[in-house]
């Protein structure tokens, strides 16, 4: 979808002269992952969606994810600080297990004003991807390096 592209083109631009948190070439997809020196089973993404699953409302998301063998372990450990983690982000996280998956994430979603498809959006959406990305990396960057 060359709107995503778009969103993902201008979005790199924004956060090279606004943070320090690095953004990989934009693509056609829904997602962009960040590099931040976590270890590679460990990510922070960028989502922008047309339709959030059950709501069917667009959406716009920051996610931690957690894959391969550890990423079941590191969920529990996480969990487990569930209540630090929340109050630390001033916020209620979705925290997403599902089974037989060696895949788990954490994420905080907007759905209001989430429409990338429209660009007069996007100096809002801009900044909240980006405050919710520096939230995270300043709250699980500490637990994710005494854990990895």
């Amino acid at each position: 979808m060359k709107e995503q592209l778009h969103f993902w083109t201008a979005y790199q631009e924004y956060m090279a002269k606004n943070s320090p948190i690095r953004c990989q070439k934009p693509q056609s997809r829904q997602w962009m992952n960040h590099s931040i020196g976590w270890p590679s089973d460990i990510h922070l993404t960028s989502i922008i969606s047309t339709r959030k699953p059950g709501t069917g409302e667009p959406e716009i998301r920051v996610e931690l994810g957690l894959l391969g063998a550890k990423a079941k372990q590191r969920f529990s450990d996480l969990e487990g600080r569930r209540e630090e983690i929340e109050r630390a982000c001033g916020t209620h996280l979705s925290w997403h297990n599902p089974g037989g998956k060696n895949m788990c994430k954490i994420y905080v979603s907007k759905v209001g004003g989430a429409d990338f498809l429209q660009e007069k959006l996007w100096p809002q959406q801009q900044q909240w991807l980006r405050d919710n990305l520096e939230l995270f990396q300043r709250v699980f960057d500490p637990i994710i390096h005494k854990t990895a």
